[in-house]
């Protein structure tokens, strides 16, 4: 039993030795901390890294804007297309578009035109 005590006496003045150089050493480093964020020389660093930061940031929304614009058009291109009718009564009828009127053709059952003879 004296053993047990000596052992557990001894742990609790370690953790308690342990506890106070552990404080000691985490308030040295923020002490440490601040000085470094405080130097005008850090401070003008980071300014510069902000601005710089910032002005990246500008010309990505500027280019995703772009980009977005583009693609938008080109999405309503697709489905408007060149002002041929998508649906309808006219919609891929024979010689209302042109690729329907060239696989038709290749097919040969496309429209007659004028002097041709139809199969």
């Amino acid at each position: 039993m004296n053993g047990k005590l000596k052992m557990i006496i001894g742990l609790g003045a370690g953790y308690v030795l342990g506890a106070r150089a552990g404080r000691e050493r985490y308030e040295q480093i923020v002490r440490r901390a601040k000085d470094f964020g405080q130097n005008p020389k850090v401070r003008a660093k980071a300014e510069q890294a902000r601005d710089l930061a910032g002005e990246k940031a500008g010309h990505a929304a500027e280019a995703a804007r772009s980009k977005a614009s583009e693609t938008v058009s080109a999405a309503k291109h697709k489905v408007h297309g060149s002002g041929e009718p998508t649906t309808g009564l006219d919609a891929g009828l024979a010689g209302s578009d042109p690729e329907t009127t060239a696989d038709l053709g290749a097919l040969g059952t496309g429209p007659a035109t004028p002097g041709e003879v139809p199969r």
